[in-house]
């Protein structure tokens, strides 16, 4: 069985469903997939929901309850809620049968299989993620020059590991111990698992970076412009999200698509201010010329 996890409160749960659609959809054996929500504060619409995905798209999600209480001191900031801390206890409340996850953030779709990728974790690592291609800040975090960083929206996590080492406890003293995280408790990941951790193909975690035309030009690469055209799970991983007016990504339509086909209506984002739509069309004009 493999067992793939999601976590969110309701604000989120539409896009959950969506990243969870687009993985069904892709797998060569869905019946061997087990789908879990961490649910943070759900209250019973939201319930129904999510219970709803087996009769109408056709898949069954797990749903273990979280009450926000547990991560009262963590910090939050901009698009960053408290739902986004719930991945760290994945291991202490999922059942100690289940051995291996993989875990997606909510802002993401797959075009591949799974399948591929649990195969290519090797267990002697605590997790498996890919490279975030534009880290310049290990000094900050008390890091070795030149140590590898990664992102946390896709990871392989082999939780019989994080129990025995305790991860969800040390994560969470470093998260609340008033450090300063630019990216919370992805950076508090990095901090206590480096060297601890699998890199993986760009492939399975393309994210925003990858795409912009005037930066990180290091991107234009032959090797990645092939990650970039076949991407096997993209991540819209800015605070410029696919239900953004501004957002100018180059897959957007497909996302659409997920979207309609998963919740049955439309992707219809709020219009913006003039001073957004002006920026994307500014976007817009740049990234066809």
């Amino acid at each position: 069985m493999r067992d793939v996890v999601v976590c969110s409160d309701e604000g989120y749960l539409d896009y959950s469903i969506v990243a969870l659609y687009s993985i069904f959809k892709h797998s060569r054996d869905p019946k061997n997939l087990r789908f879990w929500h961490l649910a943070v504060e759900f209250d019973d619409r939201a319930k129904a929901k999510l219970a709803d995905c087996e009769q109408r798209l056709g898949f069954k999600v797990n749903r273990v309850d979280l009450n926000s209480d547990r991560m009262k001191d963590f910090p939050v900031e901009g698009h960053i809620t408290l739902a986004t801390y719930s991945r760290i206890f994945i291991s202490d409340l999922l059942p100690e049968s289940v051995e291996t996850v993989l875990y997606v953030d909510c802002d993401l779709i797959a075009l591949d299989s799974v399948e591929d990728l649990f195969q290519e974790f090797k267990r002697e690592h605590v997790l498996a993620a890919v490279k975030n291609p534009t880290f310049t800040r290990a000094a900050e975090l008390g890091l070795e020059p030149g140590c590898p960083y990664f992102n946390s929206g896709v990871m392989l996590m082999d939780l019989r590991k994080m129990r025995d080492l305790g991860v969800p406890q040390e994560i969470a003293r470093i998260c609340t111990s008033g450090i300063r995280l630019l990216y919370l408790d992805q950076d508090a990941l990095n901090v206590y698992l480096k060297g601890h951790w699998q890199p993986l193909d760009h492939r399975w975690n393309v994210q925003h970076s990858m795409f912009p035309r005037s930066r990180f030009l290091f991107w234009k690469r032959g090797e990645y412009k092939v990650t970039r055209r076949r991407p096997s799970i993209l991540h819209f991983s800015s605070s410029v999200k696919p239900w953004s007016y501004h957002c100018t990504h180059p897959y957007l339509g497909v996302y659409r698509q997920y979207y309609l086909r998963s919740l049955g209506k439309e992707l219809s984002p709020r219009p913006g201010s003039l001073k957004q739509r002006i920026k994307k069309a500014v976007k817009l004009a740049l990234l066809f010329n």
